[in-house]
């Protein structure tokens, strides 16, 4: 990596400097403006940004910022909770109230079932275009790795997130052997659960370009689209 490009590691006990907090928001906005076709004000996005990361009712953060030089340029999102504290703002924000309910209980349900706990939430992962590969690497799997790795450490095992059928997450969730569990086909929006060490093996895998772990990845994409 170029010594211009950074990666820093924030947890919610974390303070973010002012000036790395406003080029956070600024790139949430941008990015999923831009790309969702979402149309997030600088005000909203602070708020909903200042909310996920503050610790309440059991839920903690953990967040990695990437950087050329001192501008933030990519961001992963991950929310660490129990089957309790899962909520309404955890699903897509464009379903009604009952799809968002209905989606919780999925999730509550297959952690039960697969005897799970704790649960990471993926919230929120982007990066601008120009620097999703430096040097070769996968910014997206590098920024994402050392907290995805810290959470396993602390004992998360399952993880869930929500996205679109069109959307690059949702061909990489496949190959990390996640399982869409619910369907909103009126916004074409999926959650997706899976397992965390599957996930930190596939993560590294890509980072290290093993060529078995990648062919496997592509492996599971055709077991799920297969009929």
């Amino acid at each position: 990596m170029n010594t211009k490009n950074k990666i820093y590691h924030y947890c919610v006990s974390d303070d973010i400097p002012r000036k790395e907090f406003d080029d956070f928001v600024n790139c949430y906005i941008e990015i999923f403006n831009n790309s969702w076709k979402e149309k997030w004000t600088k005000k909203e996005a602070e708020n909903i940004i200042k909310s996920g990361l503050n610790s309440k009712n059991g839920r903690k953060s953990s967040v990695s910022l990437l950087f050329d030089s001192e501008k933030v340029v990519g961001f992963s999102w991950i929310g660490l909770g129990t089957e309790d504290t899962i909520c309404i703002d955890d699903m897509p924000y464009d379903i009604s109230e009952i799809e968002k309910e209905n989606g919780i209980k999925a999730i509550k349900f297959w952690m039960k079932l697969v005897g799970h706990k704790k649960i990471i939430i993926f919230k929120e992962l982007g990066i601008y275009g120009n620097y999703t590969t430096l040097n070769g690497d996968h910014m997206a799997t590098k920024i994402s790795l050392p907290i995805i790795e810290r959470a396993y450490e602390d004992g998360y095992r399952a993880i869930f997130c929500w996205t679109s059928s069109i959307n690059i997450i949702f061909n990489l969730g496949l190959g990390f052997f996640w399982h869409p569990i619910q369907y909103y086909p009126d916004q074409d929006r999926v959650i997706m659960v899976g397992g965390v060490k599957k996930f930190i093996y596939y993560l590294r895998g890509t980072l290290n370009r093993d060529m078995n772990i990648i062919n496997e990845m592509q492996e599971n994409k055709k077991k799920y689209l297969i009929i």
